[in-house]
């Protein structure tokens, strides 16, 4: 539905779509000019409405919240001109401003653009990180570069401390969308230069399972190209980041007035199951996020916890895998293996010998796939004291692959093929 703005007055449009309003209350406590706009004399934009409904919101809000408010807005300059940096930017209790609303729409977003950016350049510090956090939002941090240039270093960086979204921060919410990263890559990567060790590691509970701004770009193809392009920012991984893995989690949910809106949930750290992913298990996974790992002389080896490598995962299309099972199944992940005796040091017996039970995949396990190869088999015997050989279950060594090209065979049966595979039966 949509309307040419110079057909009624803002009181005629209120009258209209929000009869619950008492414009007779908002006219008589508001003092304001019309500046030659075509609306009501004493209904004042910025006007905040005392009770009811939308009580505590502003007739700003109602405008641009409506799907023909944005019309009257663009269409009426001396209308839009009226409006507040406090009215644009004040959020209420489910997330949602002036400028949110706006966003939300082509024509809206041509009401902030108007007048040579005049309510963009009104945006708040505090409503960035609103933006970053929605996808309209995003839309307009990725077009507008003047806005891109308020974001400091502190706006990108600081992190909730409360609620459901506790731990999150403008960068988490970027990291997590491709759109976001996009922002982060913009001018020059200017925004990835003022990233924060504790920003990039911080781990985020509730709503975010756990997860923390690195595992989303190890987690994403254009995430894991930031990584590898950009040394600065490997050099702030820590080990808890790059090591933490998801958790489960459920959640209670109610209506308001904006829809279902999470409220409750418990802490993820403390009540949620393991799930096994982590930063380091989606950079084992794929060989953009191994050339990652071996940067840097091997500075993110060193930090893998035994834990992290040998998690499975216990739910999801990954389901069964875990990192070494990654890095066992790829050539340039054996020789990772290979290379780092203080990585095989941490192998254990679960995660070697784990075997997939269902899926395309059924019947591998990481000992299937170093087994199968001769440099895995290297892997096996790297050791003096034969360690890995003894972490090999019955269960591990016998499992029969059950579709693909494999079909039909075993770990046994490719150790057996080969001198060096013998060498490790007769062990």
């Amino acid at each position: 539905m949509s309307y040419n703005g110079n057909d009624m007055n803002l009181q005629d449009f209120l009258t209209k779509y929000y009869p619950e309003i008492d414009l007779s209350i908002i006219a008589e406590n508001t003092e304001s000019t019309t500046d030659g706009c075509n609306i009501s004399e004493n209904i004042d934009i910025n006007a905040v409405i005392q009770g009811g409904e939308y009580d505590g919101k502003s007739i700003a809000y109602c405008v641009a919240s409506h799907d023909c408010g944005p019309d009257i807005l663009f269409n009426e300059q001396a209308l839009r001109m009226r409006i507040t940096e406090q009215v644009l930017n004040a959020v209420d209790i489910d997330k949602q401003s002036v400028v949110l609303c706006l966003a939300q729409s082509e024509q809206g977003q041509k009401v902030l653009s108007a007048d040579d950016d005049r309510l963009i350049k009104m945006i708040s510090e505090e409503t960035l990180l609103c933006l970053a956090g929605t996808y309209d939002g995003r839309d307009l941090l990725l077009n507008y570069p003047s806005l891109r240039d308020k974001i400091t270093e502190q706006g990108l960086n600081q992190g909730i401390a409360s609620g459901v979204t506790a731990g999150t921060s403008a960068l988490f919410w970027l990291a997590q969308s491709e759109q976001g990263r996009s922002v982060l890559t913009a001018d020059d990567g200017r925004l990835i230069g003022m990233i924060s060790e504790d920003a990039l590691n911080a781990v985020a509970g509730n709503l975010s399972q756990g997860k923390s701004a690195l595992y989303w770009l190890a987690s994403t193809e254009d995430g894991r190209n930031l990584l590898h392009n950009y040394r600065g920012l490997r050099d702030k991984i820590t080990k808890q980041g790059l090591n933490h893995a998801i958790c489960i989690c459920s959640f209670k949910m109610r209506k308001s007035q904006q829809g279902s809106r999470l409220i409750e949930g418990s802490r993820l750290i403390a009540s949620g199951s393991k799930r096994g992913e982590s930063a380091l298990f989606w950079l084992a996974q794929s060989e953009q996020g191994r050339s990652v790992l071996t940067a840097d002389d091997g500075q993110l080896i060193r930090m893998i916890s035994k834990d992290a490598l040998n998690a499975v995962v216990s739910t999801g299309p990954n389901e069964g895998t875990s990192a070494l099972y990654w890095l066992a199944s790829t050539e340039d992940g054996r020789k990772l293996l290979r290379k780092y005796q203080g990585l095989r040091d941490k192998i254990t017996r679960q995660a070697l010998s784990h075997v997939i039970a269902s899926g395309e995949t059924a019947g591998t396990s990481a000992l299937y796939w170093l087994a199968r190869s001769e440099q895995g088999q290297k892997v096996l015997t790297a050791d003096d004291d034969g360690r890995l050989i003894g972490e090999i279950s019955e269960d591990a060594l016998n499992a029969v692959v059950e579709s693909g090209e494999d079909a039909g065979t075993t770990a046994l049966f490719w150790l057996a093929r080969s001198k060096q595979g013998q060498s490790v039966l007769t062990a």
